[in-house]
């Protein structure tokens, strides 16, 4: 399994809290030292205080299993409590029994639309925070993300 803590393709002080919020992300782009740092800066996952990343609860919904239990893994060596789910169905079935403070979901779930799932989610959940993450991104896609609700 390859060590998430370490894979980046961008220096650490290039990813600030507004890159992660108004961008897709490649799971393999998002180092753990990153993720923390943003969560930090941004502050607003529990009423505009910053978070220590250790207290989240986590759900992080991808078809492809590598990929999801990759980034559940980083997520808790960080300390994180994460429970994942591979599509719509999972991820709601989830929601269902548990209060998550952020979902990191991957754009294409096979042939569902991760972009669908998030005004689901947040109907739930109006505080989660959604971080829509690809390996296929672009600009369009980031922007449709923002526009359905992801942070």
């Amino acid at each position: 399994m390859p060590d998430l803590t370490s894979t980046t393709i961008r220096p650490a002080s290039a990813l600030s809290a507004s890159a992660l919020s108004a961008s897709a992300l490649s799971a393999s782009q998002l180092s753990a030292s990153q993720l923390s740092a943003s969560v930090a800066l941004r502050g607003d996952l529990h009423g505009g205080v910053a978070t220590d990343i250790r207290a989240l609860r986590v759900l992080v919904v991808d078809d492809v299993r590598t990929d999801r239990e990759h980034l559940a893994t980083a997520l808790r060596l960080l300390g994180c409590r994460v429970d994942t789910a591979e599509n719509h169905e999972g991820a709601m079935g989830r929601t269902r029994g548990e209060s998550y403070d952020l979902a990191f979901v991957d754009l294409m779930l096979g042939s569902e639309s991760g972009v669908g799932l998030v005004p689901s989610l947040l109907s739930v959940n109006p505080n989660l925070q959604i971080i829509v993450v690809t390996a296929f991104g672009s600009i369009d896609t980031a922007v449709q993300a923002v526009k359905a609700g992801a942070t």
